[in-house]
């Protein structure tokens, strides 16, 4: 790969802000990928934060930037858009260990799925240090309704580990043609709602092919980072 380049990607494509995805958002002829992204970023925007000043990396079209974005990167290629931070980034997928997959930015975070389910993140602040999904990926991966239990561990202020424990409940919903980079793929989305007991609600939503693969996702990583948007956009 040329580094440069993959410099110049990273740069474009690190931060955008909100302003950057409005037409792609209200476009009725996109995919349900970028109205996705449109939506995460667009839904941060409306909370009163004064927009930054505007720089080729914040004023460009992502939309227009995701084909260089597969040609540089050699791969599977995911994007992933921080909602709380109106942050969007390409990922490519830098280790498979078994079900576990880890994605890594250029500037080295890293989100780790099992089965495409989010388990650990680094380098975001207030990390998801790991988590227990197992019954919720299998009921998601299925396409199946139920319940099944979620445990998330993070780090409190002193560097000690604590958990949050929810019970979840996963519902099947509509069909759905995803549009996302150049992939058209057929889905059901997935929903899962969860309750830790003690006042704390979570909702994750999912995509998923007839095969178990997850395409895209909208999942809850931390009290402190929020949701994550997830698009594969090569396999």
């Amino acid at each position: 790969m040329n580094i440069r380049r993959h410099k110049l990607i990273a740069l474009a494509l690190a931060v955008v802000m909100a302003g950057s995805l409005a037409g792609c958002g209200n476009d009725p002829d996109a995919g349900l990928g970028a109205r996705l992204v449109g939506g995460a970023l667009k839904s941060r925007a409306g909370g009163g934060q004064r927009a930054g000043k505007v720089t080729p990396a914040n004023a460009a079209n992502p939309a227009a930037l995701i084909p260089i974005a597969l040609r540089a990167v050699r791969g599977p290629v995911m994007l992933a858009v921080v909602e709380s931070r109106n942050a969007i980034a390409i990922m490519g997928r830098s280790m498979v260990n078994g079900a576990y997959e880890t994605w890594t930015t250029a500037s080295k975070q890293t989100l780790t799925f099992k089965r495409g389910i989010l388990v650990e993140t680094r380098g975001l602040g207030d990390d998801l240090m790991y988590a227990q999904v197992d019954g919720v990926s299998a009921l998601v991966r299925a396409r199946r309704g139920g319940k099944a239990r979620r445990e998330m561990h993070f780090l409190d202020g002193e560097g000690k580990i604590y958990a949050i424990n929810f019970q979840c409940s996963v519902t099947p919903g509509p069909a759905q043609k995803l549009a996302i980079g150049n992939l058209r793929v057929s889905s059901r989305r997935m929903d899962e709602a969860c309750n830790s007991g003690a006042g704390k609600s979570i909702g994750n939503t999912y995509w998923v092919a007839g095969d178990g693969h997850i395409w895209q996702s909208r999942q809850w990583v931390s009290p402190g980072v929020g949701y994550l948007v997830t698009q594969q956009l090569r396999r």
